[in-house]
C-alpha cells in the first residue's frame, strides 16, 4: 500500500536535505514547508532545480515516499527516472540514517549506497547485502556485504565482506574478508584476507593474508602470508610467508617458506630466514645474513650468507662470500612459516 503523505514527510526531508545544504534559509524552509503541505505549492522549477542535483537512486526512491512525489518524480525529473522501479530488485538504495540501515539489511536483495555526509557501520544481517559507490560505509562490525563496483568501505573489525570489480577498503582489523577482481585493501592488521585476482594489498601488518592468482602485496611488516599463483610481495620487512606456485617474495625481513616453484629475492642485510622446497629458488645479494635451509631440487644463488644443504639434489651456488653446509643426513628442522 501507498504511504500516505503526512507519514513520510521525513523520509522525504532525508533525501532531499543534504543537496540543498549549500541552499539559502529561505529555500530550504520553503522546501520542508512545501513538504509539510503539499509537494505541488512549491514552484515546479524550483522542485525541477531540487531533482536535477539528486542522483538518480534518491529521485527512485522519492519518488516512492508519497502518491503525490511519484507524480512530481514523473512528471519533472530528467529523463530516464522510472518512478515504478522503487524497491525493485535492481534498484540502488541510498541510506542516510543508521536506523534505516539497521532494517534494510533484513531485506533480501539489498543494495544500497550511504548517503552524504551519513556515518553508517554494518552490525548484523545474513542476507549478503551489495554496497554501491559513490557514498561511503564508516564500518562493518558483523554480518555480511558484497561490496561492487566502486564501494569504499573505512574500517572491517567483523563479519564476512566479500569484495569485487574495484572495491576498496582502508582497514581490516578483524573479522573475515575475501577481495577478488581489482579491489584494494590499503592496510591489514588483524583478521582473516583472501585476495585473488588483480586485486591488492598495500600493507600487512598483521593478521593473515592468504593471496592467489595475480594479487599483489606491496609490503609485509607483521603477520602471516600465504602466496599461491601468481602472487608476489613486493617487500618483506617481517613477519612469516609461504610461498608456493610460482609466486615471488622480495625480502629483508622475517621468515619464509618456499616451496613449488617459488622464487625469493633477498634485497639486504636483514634478518631473514628461508626453507626452501621443491624447485624453489632463492636469490641473495652480498652483504647479508640470511640463512637458508634447502631440499629437495631447490636452487640457491648467494653472495653472501649462510646456506645448508639437506639433499644431494640441491643446487647451492656460492657467488661471493656465502657459506654453503652440506647436511644431507641431518633431519628436516621443518617450516619457518605456516605450510
Amino acid at each position: 500500500m501507498e504511504q500516505s503523505f503526512d507519514s513520510s514527510v521525513e523520509e522525504a526531508w532525508v533525501i532531499v536535505a543534504p543537496v540543498l545544504q549549500d541552499a539559502d534559509a529561505v529555500t530550504q524552509t520553503t522546501v520542508y514547508e512545501a513538504l509539510t503541505t503539499t509537494p505541488e505549492s512549491l514552484p515546479r522549477e524550483l522542485w525541477q532545480h531540487v531533482m536535477g542535483l539528486l542522483p538518480l537512486e534518491d529521485l527512485t526512491r522519492l519518488a516512492g515516499t508519497s502518491w503525490e512525489m511519484r507524480q512530481l518524480v514523473a512528471d519533472l525529473a530528467p529523463q530516464g527516472v522510472d518512478p515504478e522501479a522503487h524497491g525493485e530488485r535492481g534498484f540502488v538504495r541510498t541510506i542516510y540514517t543508521q536506523t534505516e540501515l539497521d532494517e534494510a539489511v533484513n531485506v533480501e536483495g539489498l543494495r544500497f549506497t550511504p548517503g552524504t555526509d551519513s556515518d553508517l557501520t554494518l552490525t548484523c544481517g545474513e542476507n549478503y547485502p551489495e554496497l554501491y559507490g559513490p557514498g561511503t560505509l564508516t564500518a562493518v562490525t558483523g554480518g555480511t556485504l558484497v561490496p561492487r563496483g566502486y564501494a569504499m568501505i573505512t574500517t572491517v573489525t567483523g563479519g564476512h565482506v566479500m569484495a569485487d570489480d574495484h572495491a576498496m577498503i582502508t582497514t581490516v582489523a578483524d573479522g573475515h574478508v575475501t577481495a577478488d577482481g581489482d579491489a584494494v585493501i590499503t592496510t591489514v592488521t588483524g583478521g582473516h584476507v583472501e585476495v585473488g585476482g588483480d586485486a591488492t594489498v598495500t600493507t600487512v601488518a598483521g593478521g593473515r593474508v592468504d593471496a592467489e592468482g595475480d594479487a599483489m602485496i606491496t609490503t609485509v611488516t607483521d603477520g602471516v602470508v600465504l602466496l599461491v599463483g601468481n602472487a608476489t610481495i613486493t617487500t618483506m620487512a617481517g613477519g612469516q610467508v609461504t610461498a608456493a606456485g610460482h609466486s615471488a617474495v622480495n625480502v629483508a625481513g622475517g621468515s619464509v617458506n618456499a616451496i613449488e616453484n617459488a622464487t625469493v629475492n633477498v634485497t639486504d642485510g636483514g634478518n631473514v630466514m628461508i626453507v626452501a622446497r621443491g624447485n624453489a629458488q632463492v636469490h641473495i645479494p652480498d652483504g647479508t645474513d640470511a640463512v637458508v635451509h634447502a631440499y629437495d631440487n631447490a636452487q640457491i644463488t648467494a653472495g653472501s650468507g649462510r646456506i645448508v644443504t639437506h639433499s644431494p639434489n640441491v643446487n647451492a651456488t656460492n657467488n661471493g662470500n656465502a657459506t654453503i653446509v652440506d647436511r644431507n643426513n641431518v633431519t628436516d628442522p621443518g617450516s619457518c612459516a605456516i605450510s
